[in-house]
């Protein structure tokens, strides 16, 4: 008598070649099989939308693969036997953005709505000027050396023209710190200051350099960059500034940049020492590829210990999760969704504009792990999205599995 196995709504089903994996995205636990040519024909049950994840079979006639199959599922919770009856439906969700982007496929000069603008959740504001000049700013938030500064005038024009309730976090970064255009911000951007986090290089800090503080006594949230120092007394220079910072009860943060594991264990010590809690390791890829695979990168002990929900995985299927809803302002005034792609315009375009660009040509927004070698690889939709470590190092994964 034929009997009909259903998935449950959380399980997703992958395969690629004769690898498989089921995935039980509400216990996060997960399941690597062998696809022969029988569990093979019930997973291409499974996958036909029109049987809403159920298959028939005749217990009788199955053979030792799809029986031992069927038990794996069934032991596991991945699903549950009904009679041919009773099916259960199960249908994933679709998000929004899906609907926009077909929209503008079909028919790139109609309007979409002004629902777009809730996609814009962070700015990165580049103030520009002086500073040392480094890279990094193509990985993390670090300040850019640039002739070319934003004006506090321009920068609070900016935002008034594009605020809206979704605009969750603005990071200011500075690249001068004596710049006194900074002091005329302050009191420019008062009504952002919920949402304003200002950046300063720590190394930047002198007698004179009270910029970072005042703002902090202002109310605003203020971060530090760190790099550590190479030599004993410079370090220990360090550690007495950020004593005399925790003393002085500011909202302020640290943002530690980790190229190797003595630059890691030094700023383990000195949280330790000084009892930070309000601070984050920041790695830097620097031609430091063995520091990467064996601390950033990962590895398939690393993928196999991943857990997301199924929303989580859906979004991984639609959107780039680091980048969606992220534009940069740069010091020039021109606007990215990604710092080594095509300006989408400048700070004197319409936000609607901004974004009806990045969704057509996705810079950044859209790119999710579809390269040649995700498609193969059956944690494709598990993995983190691609991030601006893969492009630095010239990978085109973010795991140590199947190296390129």
């Amino acid at each position: 008598m034929k009997q009909r196995l259903t998935l449950s709504p959380d399980t997703f089903l992958w395969r690629k070649g004769t690898e498989g994996l089921l995935y039980e995205s509400a216990q996060g636990t997960m399941f690597h099989f062998n696809v022969t040519d029988s569990i093979g024909e019930l997973c291409r049950v499974f996958e036909d939308y029109d049987n809403l994840y159920s298959a028939l079979f005749d217990p009788e006639i199955l053979d030792n693969d799809a029986q031992s199959f069927i038990d794996e599922i069934i032991t596991r919770g991945f699903g549950r036997i009904t009679s041919p009856e009773t099916p259960i439906i199960s249908l994933p969700p679709i998000l929004n953005i899906q609907h926009d982007v077909k929209r503008l496929k079909q028919n790139p000069e109609r309007e979409i709505g002004e629902d777009v603008l809730e996609y814009l959740s962070s700015l990165t504001i580049y103030i520009g000027g002086a500073c040392r000049n480094k890279p990094y700013f193509k990985q993390i938030i670090y300040p850019i050396c640039s002739d070319e500064r934003l004006s506090s005038e321009t920068i609070a024009r900016f935002l008034d023209k594009v605020w809206i309730s979704s605009l969750q976090r603005i990071n200011l970064i500075v690249s001068d710190v004596t710049d006194r255009n900074i002091i005329q911000m302050e009191q420019r951007l008062k009504a952002y200051k919920k949402q304003i986090i200002f950046y300063f290089l720590h190394e930047n800090l002198h007698h004179e350099a009270m910029l970072p503080y005042m703002l902090a006594k202002a109310g605003y949230r203020v971060r530090f960059i760190c790099e550590l120092p190479c030599n004993v007394q410079e370090i220990f220079d360090l550690k007495n500034l950020m004593e005399n910072e925790q003393r002085m009860l500011l909202p302020v943060g640290y943002d530690f940049i980790v190229r190797n594991e003595r630059e890691y264990q030094g700023w383990n010590e000195l949280v330790e020492n000084l009892e930070l809690k309000d601070f984050a390791m920041v790695p830097v890829y620097d031609n430091n590829r063995d520091f990467f695979d064996c601390n950033v990168f990962l590895s398939e002990l690393d993928l196999k210990q991943i857990r997301l929900s199924r929303r989580e995985i859906f979004a991984h299927q639609a959107i780039n999760i680091e980048a969606f809803g992220n534009l940069t302002v740069m010091p020039d005034g021109r606007i990215y969704s990604e710092v080594t792609a095509p300006a989408l315009g400048t700070v004197e375009d319409s936000i609607y504009d901004l974004l009806i660009r990045e969704l057509q040509n996705n810079y950044a927004w859209r790119k999710v792990r579809n390269s040649e070698i995700c498609k193969n690889c059956i944690y494709q939709w598990l993995c983190p999205s691609p991030t601006s470590y893969e492009r630095a190092a010239g990978k085109e994964t973010v795991c140590t599995l199947r190296e390129n």
